[in-house]
Formats: C-alpha cells, sequence, structure tokens
C-alpha cells in the first residue's frame, strides 16, 4: 500500500500539478531529477542528498535564486512521504491485532502524521520515534511495543522510498515556484491563478 501511495504521489499527483503550474511535462522533469532521487533512495536521507540536489537543480533549469531557498527548506520541513507512510503503518498494526480504526481515529491519525512529518529529521528512520503518538492517537498503546518493532522492521527499505519522494517532491515545487515567480513578473498587470497566467484576469478591469 505504501508503494502504491507513494507512486500515485510522485508519477500522478505531482506530475498533475506541476502541468497546471508551469504547462511542462512532469514525467520529462522526472528524469531530469531522478539523480537525485536515485541518491536519496541509496543514502535514505534528505540531508545527504542536498549538495545533490542543488546541483540537479541548476541542471533541470531552476533558477538559484528559488532553489537555493526553496530545496534546503524542503529538505528539513517537507517529509509529505513520511506523513504519507505513518498512517498506512498504523493501520498495518491494527489489521495484524483485529483492531477497527473509526473515521475520526484515522482522520486524527492523519492530520497528526502531516504534522508530525514536518519535524522529523532529514536522517535516516528518524521518523520511527513520532509512531509512539500516533498509536496513542489510535487508541492502541498496548500494541506499541511489537508494533514499532515490526514496523521498524520494514523501515529499511520503506525509509528509503520516502526519502526519495520527499527529495523528488522538494524539486517538483522549486521547479513549480520558479515557474510561476516568472508568470508573475511578466504578467504583472494580472491576477495569476493556480499558477497559471492563462486563468489571470486583468486588474485594471
Amino acid at each position: 500500500c505504501v508503494a502504491v501511495g507513494h507512486t500515485i504521489h510522485t508519477f500522478v499527483f505531482y506530475p498533475v500539478l506541476f502541468w497546471c503550474t508551469t504547462r511542462l511535462n512532469g514525467w520529462l522533469y522526472y528524469i531530469k531529477i531522478f539523480p537525485a532521487a536515485l541518491l536519496a533512495f541509496a543514502t535514505s536521507s534528505s540531508a545527504a542528498t542536498l549538495p545533490r540536489s542543488l546541483q540537479v537543480a541548476e541542471k533541470a533549469g531552476v533558477r538559484k535564486e528559488v532553489y537555493s531557498f526553496i530545496i534546503p527548506l524542503g529538505a528539513a520541513i517537507n517529509m509529505d512521504g513520511t506523513a504519507l507512510s505513518w498512517p498506512v503503518g498504523i493501520g498495518l498494526i491494527a489489521q495484524l491485532n483485529g483492531i477497527e480504526l473509526s473515521m475520526a481515529t484515522i482522520v486524527t491519525i492523519i492530520v497528526l502524521s502531516v504534522v508530525l512529518s514536518v519535524g522529523a529529521a532529514p536522517i535516516p528512520s528518524a521518523g520511527i520515534v513520532y509512531l509512539t503518538m500516533l498509536f496513542k492517537a489510535a487508541g492502541m498503546e498496548q500494541y506499541m511495543t511489537e508494533g514499532i518493532a515490526t514496523l521498524y522492521i520494514l523501515d529499511w527499505l520503506n525509509d528509503r522510498i520516502q526519502t526519495s519522494v520527499n527529495v523528488s517532491s522538494d524539486l517538483y515545487v522549486a521547479k513549480m515556484i520558479d515557474g510561476i515567480s516568472i508568470k508573475l513578473e511578466k504578467n504583472k498587470h494580472k491576477k495569476v491563478i493556480c499558477g497559471c497566467c492563462i486563468c489571470g484576469t486583468d486588474e485594471k478591469q
């Protein structure tokens, strides 16, 4: 489930959002940034991949004044791959123990995962410590020890995939911000909606 979710997030959600904001092909852009994603998978650390991400962003055509701010910031707080994985992990432990989670609990876990992921350190397996809060939020304290142990066994691969997604999204966002800022500079007389000046309206009207 985690692999499927990350695949959809990286190869469907971001390319579509990328096209809406830049009118460029997101899959072709991913080919350009793939070296950074590959290194992220190998190191399982956004911090260790940061120098390579900056090099890849420059080669991909992102302006320095944009990527020099967006990518380091993203390496520190953008952990969307981690936020996506944690609810799935809690759901897995719940299923293994025959526990049915209510919709309110599921929403709480999802929101808490997004908030906690911002504080996760960009180093291997750093997010595993936050699972204690998620188990408590799900009312599964009695399964916390064996649950974390089970997830930790899978984390060596899962964390690499998460990091690759995190780094890829940083580079996607850097290019999107760059494209939007260029459109704003070229169309100062228009209101740019969703990063697309085609949808903009003339402010003079």
